[in-house]
């Protein structure tokens, strides 16, 4: 029985009917996998993806270390689990909704916004346990690493500074939450 399932399978394949499913195989066929699967995100979303991925972690890590301490009170569990959902999900909004938009504004403006995004994180480190300058430097790296590196000098160098402003931000309120 199972023998002529695969005859006619290899009949229908034949034909150029792939949607036949194989009686001998288990697990879905190689059109199943295909048809979900999700389409490239690119150079550019693969390294947006890295560094969300790469300051959500730090913030996971040093969010519980730094609230956390020795004598916890609920209000300090309650407090942590709010700052660390309002951070992730300003990090969630930076990168789906305002990097899209910057990167088809004029390089120009998306420039300063990263440049904006890097110094708030760095100012953000005076307030470092709510956990804010953990998307805006993200979003400062992310946005000032894709805009291009050639062009006048003011604007490749702003992007160069936002990258170096949120990668301190974030190294910074890290290294706080850790220790301080």
């Amino acid at each position: 029985m199972i023998l002529l399932e695969a005859l006619r399978y290899k009949t229908h394949v034949e034909a150029g009917d792939p949607t036949r499913r194989d009686p001998t195989r288990r697990g879905p066929t190689q059109r199943d996998l295909t048809s979900r699967r999700r389409p490239s995100a690119g150079p550019v979303g693969e390294r947006d993806r890295t560094i969300a991925i790469v300051c959500s972690l730090l913030l996971l890590i040093g969010m519980p270390v730094g609230w956390l301490g020795g004598d916890t009170s609920t209000g300090d569990v309650i407090g942590l689990f709010v700052m660390t959902a309002v951070s992730l999900a300003l990090m969630v909004l930076i990168f789906l909704r305002l990097l899209p938009r910057e990167r088809s504004a004029p390089p120009e403006r998306a420039s300063r916004t990263a440049l904006i995004m890097g110094l708030l994180a760095l100012l953000g480190i005076v307030v470092f346990w709510t956990g804010l300058p953990f998307p805006l430097g993200a979003g400062a790296i992310a946005l000032g690493l894709s805009l291009p590196v050639s062009g006048p000098a003011g604007r490749s160098g702003r992007a160069t500074i936002a990258v170096a402003l949120g990668g301190v931000g974030v190294a910074a309120a890290f290294v706080l939450l850790l220790f301080g």
